[in-house]
């Protein structure tokens, strides 16, 4: 064998070992939208007219989302801002996307927030009514 086929065997070997090795890696690991999950709260659940509430919109294990808020006749919902964390503890990762939302009261009343669409990951969650 001379030194150009013995150096091309060597990079045929190496390069279906790294193969192998990156799909066996990729292959161990669950898909990442497994948790997914969404979570939202209001905070004070109760406010006047003058003042406002905050609605936050959590969801888990998903690098972003398309939040569908519902029209409430009564209520505006103007958005504040994201905030994303990740956090890796002994080998397993999470990570969270929290969406930030101002609710005014344009009149008076007892109103409910309907489910929350929220699209993620490839999958369509919803909220729990607020």
């Amino acid at each position: 064998m001379n030194k150009t086929t013995h150096n091309k065997f060597y990079f045929s070997a190496c390069s279906t070992w790294c193969l192998a090795t990156v799909m066996l890696l990729i292959l161990s690991f669950p898909p990442y939208s497994l948790a997914l999950s969404v979570k939202a709260n209001l905070s004070p659940d109760t406010f006047s007219t003058t003042r406002s509430a905050r609605l936050t919109i959590t969801v888990a294990d998903a690098k972003s989302a398309r939040i569908a808020l519902p029209d409430v006749e009564g209520l505006s919902f103007h958005e504040r801002g994201t905030h994303r964390q990740f956090q890796m503890i002994n080998n397993k990762s999470s990570s969270t996307v929290t969406y930030t939302y101002l609710v005014q009261g344009l009149a008076p009343g007892s109103y409910t927030i309907p489910q929350i669409t929220v699209k993620a990951s490839g999958s369509t969650i919803k909220t729990d009514p607020i």
